[in-house]
């Protein structure tokens, strides 16, 4: 109740507003009046992909909501002694705040008696209209491209679908110097003039003004960058490019002082629990990696997929304009697709090489194999650090896409209409059905084969080190704390050259001749 105290009894301790250094990309002035009933914190979501926080308070990388003490409970603390919401709050989306706001964030919340009182005691400044938040899950793997797909293309479909747009509330007219659009009135001015630029606002159409990379820098790897500038120019054409916050520009914020961020849009992630139960670094689990069964809080049911074709389709389209490259034709199932006469085999570079222990021996496979079909086969090998520019033109000039389960098979996304993708599993390594990933995405594009051999057998594993050899025993449900999970895999890979030639031969000329997706799936191989 310590926030109650401060906020009911004492006299403003702390400087004037105008004392707090006001980084550039935030406002000095406040979006909104500070009154009860606009200004405490609330969420809305409607969506399972997606939430929306109003009035959410940031400082020294956490999140904190200011909410009334009577709100303070959660059902499921004593039934019956929170109060419903009412069919009207329901239907108009809004929702108890969720504690778990993004997999490596929570939010905090603190019983506020008196807003007014607390909110002017406190050095702040504002982030008005809409701000999308963008945490990357796994911290331990900063430049992994297939987790950075992860996050955007979701977030490219909750954009495309616009939803969000009804969610968001107050003064998102209002322009970076804090002045409302329109009157000229800036929205500190109390009465009704502010009532009206709140209400002008609020059914205004809405975009992104901010994107807050929370734990990433906007200086990032090629890849990241290229691919978060495509995703923003795809899902919002007509709106200027929002400005990017990210983690250095959050680092030399007052650490002492406080941003108010009028709407904070979150699109739902697979890792992060309402409750902020978690085991990435929730109290009660430590780190999700090193012990069994925390990964019981992730949905293993959340496809990361586009939810239309359309939107995956336009976002290979764009990134082969922005390359110069032309953009693939739509495929009319049944037909013959437009291919490159090229079987890619893409290797790791770096300390992940080779991964595929005979994979000169593979290299011949698909020699032969597309000497067959009066195709080429190449061998490719890009670090996470090379350009997107560089993935993209690898992945148009092939027909066929072949490699081992790794971040760069992110790139699959991107492949011809019509191509066809063979993902290379490492043995027993399976966590919440992260090895589909790559597919569920190419399938909800719904015009690229993609197909996978995992091992069955040890003899198909290369451990380097002989202690490792432990682990070749153990089911994937025994392995799935860090240190099992690591060893398959770093494990050397000895690809079955007869079942994956097998695997080319049955599919490949079905996919030259244009057979539809659906009628060559096959399911998608167990850890066993």
């Amino acid at each position: 109740m310590l926030a109650c105290l401060l906020a009911s009894t004492l006299p403003s301790i702390v400087a004037s507003p105008e004392a707090l250094n006001v980084p550039s990309w935030a406002s000095r002035t406040p979006y909104l009046p500070i009154e009860p009933e606009i200004s405490y914190t609330r969420m809305h979501r409607r969506s399972q992909d997606y939430k929306v926080y109003h009035n959410a308070w940031w400082q020294a990388f956490r999140f904190f909501a200011w909410v009334p003490p009577q709100e303070m409970c959660q059902p499921e603390d004593t039934p019956g002694s929170c109060p419903d919401l009412d069919e009207g709050q329901k239907q108009a989306g809004v929702a108890r705040l969720e504690d778990g706001v993004t997999t490596n964030s929570n939010i905090v919340r603190a019983p506020v008696s008196n807003i007014q009182a607390l909110t002017s005691n406190l050095r702040t400044a504002y982030l008005p209209g809409n701000t999308l938040l963008i945490d990357f899950p796994f911290m331990a793997y900063l430049n992994h491209l297939g987790h950075w797909a992860e996050l955007m293309v979701p977030l490219l479909s909750v954009l495309l679908d616009g939803s969000w747009r009804a969610d968001v509330r107050g003064a998102s007219l209002v322009r970076r110097d804090g002045r409302a659009t329109g009157d000229g009135t800036g929205v500190e001015a109390q009465g009704k003039r502010a009532a009206a630029a709140l209400a002008a606002a609020s059914s205004a159409p809405q975009r992104i003004d901010t994107v807050l990379l929370g734990n990433k820098m906007k200086h990032m790897t090629p890849w990241f960058s290229a691919l978060l500038d495509l995703v923003l120019e795809a899902a919002l054409p007509d709106s200027p490019k929002p400005r990017l916050v990210d983690y250095g520009d959050l680092a030399g914020f007052d650490q002492r002082a406080w941003l108010m961020i009028e709407n904070l849009v979150v699109v739902q992630d697979r890792y992060t629990h309402p409750e902020n139960k978690k085991g990435f670094a929730g109290p009660e689990h430590g780190d999700m990696w090193r012990y069994d069964h925390c990964e019981r809080y992730v949905s293993h049911d959340f496809s990361i997929r586009f939810k239309q074709p359309e939107h995956g389709a336009l976002l290979r389209r764009l990134a082969y304009e922005k390359l110069g490259i032309p953009a693939p034709a739509p495929w009319q199932q049944g037909t013959p697709p437009d291919l490159p006469n090229t079987i890619s085999l893409f290797m790791p570079a770096g300390p992940e090489w080779p991964g595929i222990t005979n994979h000169a021996e593979l290299l011949q496979l698909l020699h032969r194999v597309a000497a067959q079909h009066n195709m080429k086969a190449r061998m490719i090998s890009l670090s996470e650090e090379a350009s997107f520019g560089s993935y993209i033109d690898a992945v148009s000039r092939s027909a066929v896409l072949i490699g081992r389960h790794l971040p760069s098979m992110a790139n699959s996304m991107f492949m011809r209409p019509g191509s066809m993708v063979v993902e290379l599993l490492p043995y027993k390594w399976e966590w919440a059905n992260l090895s589909m990933l790559y597919r569920n995405i190419t399938e909800s594009m719904g015009d690229i084969h993609h197909f996978a051999w995992r091992p069955q057998h040890y003899k198909f594993a290369y451990y380097s080190n002989i202690s490792d050899l432990k682990y070749h025993t153990w089911t994937p449900i025994e392995c799935h704390a860090k240190e099992c999970l690591s060893i398959q895999a770093r494990a050397g890979l000895i690809v079955d050259l007869e079942a994956v030639g097998q695997l080319l031969t049955q599919k490949l000329p079905a996919v030259l001749a244009g057979r539809p997706v659906e009628e060559l799936r096959e399911p998608w191989p167990e850890a066993v």
